[in-house]
């Protein structure tokens, strides 16, 4: 089973490693993409992915996804790294948590009318991804969703069908 942890960074690679090893000696299967911006635990971890990909304006992306994708990817050629790492990509159709009251300094990534969105998704499909992960079906609170709504029908599943199309043919 594939599991996602978030936060990843949370834990050090050594207990990462001693969770994992634990959790396998139970017999179960357990292939775990940690969330990151850098390689820190990739030992312990069975690919990356980093869940803000909102935090990048314009084409910002396009070198975070390079730097990422690298940096997961070619892991394996350390020396006792082992086997090589998958990178996942994570794509957003936008982001705005300026409706929250919880203290935090409020950022904004705007929509652009779903270029950000086709953005993202490119510049995942350029960098050949392993996979590719959507922020986010439902978050309403950070206008990250691309759950049918009001303001924006079903845009960005059609959007998310017509990328996702796209990258299983790559």
């Amino acid at each position: 089973m594939a599991f996602f942890a978030y936060a990843g960074q949370r834990l050090t690679e050594s207990q990462w490693i001693d969770v994992l090893g634990r959790l396998r000696a139970t017999r179960r299967d357990i292939f775990l993409i940690g969330e990151g911006n850098n390689a820190t635990r990739l030992g312990a971890f069975d690919g990356l992915f980093f869940y803000a990909s909102n935090v990048f304006q314009g084409d910002e992306i396009r070198d975070f996804d390079r730097a990422q994708s690298l940096t997961a990817r070619t892991y394996h050629l350390l020396p006792n790294a082992g086997r090589r790492r998958v990178w996942v990509a994570t794509v957003s159709p936008g982001y705005d948590d300026t409706r929250l009251a919880d203290g935090r300094v409020a950022r904004v990534s705007n929509r652009d009318d779903g270029r950000y969105y086709d953005r993202q998704w490119q510049n995942a499909i350029d960098m050949r991804a392993d996979w590719i992960v959507v922020t986010s079906w439902n978050e309403w609170w950070e206008n990250s969703e691309i759950e049918p709504s009001e303001r924006y029908g079903d845009v960005y599943l059609r959007a998310t069908n017509t990328w996702t199309s796209l990258f299983r043919v790559q």
